[in-house]
């Protein structure tokens, strides 16, 4: 006869970290969309692929939480004998939907990484790598999807045990194996994408340097991305799983809410450039304060007006900036007119939070 659980044991609860681990990264994710947004406000620009894929993202996020306390409630994070008769069918349960959420999250993440160094770089040379990434983030988020819903016929097998005759053939040790290292590969080179791109852009090395530290700061993601695998190897493969899969639990999450914040890091120039601006006499030199900023084709016409000024602080007649001031009466006072210098337009206006369309793009 086995013993029987002391009160110690039935007490031990990992429900705390559960709830803590998925409701503060949450907030960071829900925090850096709405900066995200708030940025594409400031520079008055319509919301692109990138920001869509990242919106459903989040709602994905959204349901990643509610699925989360809903699993730590019915059990998830405590022993099964704590727990009672219906411990094994809940955990199951939480755990399907969970791993079909979180791929989807990841999968549209990659999608708005990939559409944003579109939007950034604009160049010939980086649509085979971005097809390429597309492509394997697809079939990635499709092979998880198929594994996770046929692990077993029928599928309601996979969290009740009691179905006669299922056939369930996946092992679900090699299939977290199977979906960690091929999504931490992804990771690492879509880290290392921009790289090339931005040391070709016209601009000092300092702020090359500053461009690469926002996008290596989704290194975060790989290190969750690796911490999960650790767990997943040293997760014991004992019959108590409400308790010995909450390692994972808690890295799976956490990926999920760093990925997001992540991708909209790059994203949140404009927001830094508005609230540090600080407003210059206009009798020193021209004030960047919220006045309308017009471009200048080649031909000394004026074309569209916009409110993006991301670009025009403190560097305006520096060697590295694709603008310079011109002087002209007709404006009026405190308003700046600007022209592209010899009429080019650096891949630099780009990264720095230009819309080209927004841009006179005359030879």
């Amino acid at each position: 006869m086995s013993a029987q659980p002391t009160a110690d044991y039935l007490n031990e609860s990992r429900q705390p970290n559960l709830y803590a681990a998925s409701t503060i990264t949450y907030i960071g994710a829900l925090l850096a969309v709405t900066l995200r947004l708030w940025a594409r406000k400031l520079k008055s620009a319509k919301f692109r692929m990138d920001d869509w894929f990242i919106i459903a993202a989040q709602i994905g996020a959204t349901a990643l939480l509610i699925n989360m306390y809903w699993w730590v409630s019915r059990g998830y994070g405590k022993h099964r004998e704590a727990v009672g008769p219906t411990v094994d069918y809940d955990f199951f349960l939480g755990f399907f939907i969970a791993e079909i959420i979180y791929t989807v999250i990841i999968t549209f993440v990659k999608y708005s990484i990939l559409a944003l160094y579109w939007r950034l770089f604009q160049a010939d040379n980086i649509l085979w790598p971005i097809g390429i990434m597309s492509f394997v983030a697809t079939a990635w988020g499709v092979a998880v999807l198929l594994l996770s819903i046929l692990a077993c016929i029928p599928p309601k097998a996979i969290w009740d045990k009691t179905i006669e005759d299922a056939k369930c053939g996946v092992d679900m040790g090699r299939f977290l194996w199977g979906i960690s290292i091929p999504n931490i590969i992804s990771d690492v080179v879509l880290l290392l994408l921009p790289v090339p791109y931005v040391l070709r852009l016209n601009m000092s090395y300092s702020q090359k340097r500053l461009i690469l530290g926002t996008f290596f700061l989704g290194g975060f993601v790989c290190i969750a991305s690796i911490m999960r695998l650790v767990s997943v190897i040293h997760q014991d493969p004992g019959p108590d799983a409400s308790w010995n899969w909450t390692g994972q639990g808690y890295w799976a999450v956490t990926e999920c809410h760093l990925a997001i914040i992540s991708a909209c890091l790059p994203t949140l120039r404009p927001i830094w450039t508005h609230c540090v601006r600080t407003p210059e006499p206009s009798t020193t030199e021209p004030s960047f304060s919220c006045s309308p900023v017009w471009t200048i084709g080649s031909s000394g016409k004026r074309t569209r007006r916009f409110k993006d000024d991301s670009l025009l602080v403190r560097t305006v007649n520096s060697v590295v900036h694709p603008f310079s001031v011109i002087d002209e009466g007709r404006e009026s006072d405190g308003e700046v007119v600007f022209a592209p210098q010899d009429g080019a337009h650096t891949a630099r206006a780009t990264v720095e939070g230009y819309e080209m369309d927004d841009i006179s793009k005359r030879p």
